[in-house]
């Protein structure tokens, strides 16, 4: 299974997006830390995958001796890392780093944040493409109740978990399952795309 880019690299596209607020209130090393994690993007996006990996370990050990080993950053880091070895079809190095991403983000933030709905997305991107669709499944379902909580019903984000989980059903051979969700998936994102170009 294809992991979709838009749903599990949402830690990586979080740190980006804050980049700038990094750069103006932080000390050197955090601001090492940020410069680290966009220079593991750039390095992906060139299709440098080897170095951006190891690109993402640099920043992973700087998170680690700056901010703590359960850390918000750390988080972040360690979903970078696995969504770059995950990229490259290496789930086994991908799942322990996923896993230990949620523990952190759900220590720090609890059970129902969106940023733990995102990591719980992730991992069951994991382990849909190491065929555990049984935990697969039952993450995208934790996932979509989080989600469904927090946001407008005709969010994307509620759209793209449904796709996701369409593919998951499709492979495990549920096809009338994975219909309804992507006929679901696919008019919210449809509304969606329709808003975001008013």
């Amino acid at each position: 299974m294809k992991i979709l880019l838009k749903l599990s690299f949402i830690s990586l596209l979080a740190i980006i997006l804050t980049a700038p607020v990094y750069a103006q209130e932080t000390s050197q090393g955090q601001q090492t830390w940020n410069d680290l994690l966009l220079q593991a993007n750039a390095l992906y996006q060139q299709n440098k995958p080897q170095e951006a990996i190891a690109m993402a370990k640099n920043a992973l050990d700087k998170a680690t001796d700056v901010f703590g080993a359960d850390t918000r950053e750390v988080a972040l880091s360690l979903s970078t890392l696995a969504y770059l070895y995950h990229s490259q079809g290496k789930y086994s190095e991908a799942e322990p780093l996923c896993k230990k991403s949620l523990a952190i983000e759900e220590q720090i933030l609890g059970p129902d944040h969106l940023d733990v709905a995102a990591a719980l997305s992730n991992l069951a991107e994991v382990y849909a493409a190491e065929k555990k669709y049984q935990d697969a499944e039952s993450l995208y379902k934790r996932s979509l109740k989080i989600v469904e909580k927090k946001v407008e019903p005709n969010n994307p984000y509620i759209g793209m978990i449904l796709e996701n989980m369409s593919k998951l059903y499709t492979e495990m051979g549920r096809t009338d399952e994975a219909k309804a969700l992507m006929e679901r998936a696919q008019k919210i994102l449809s509304e969606a795309e329709k808003g975001a170009s008013q």
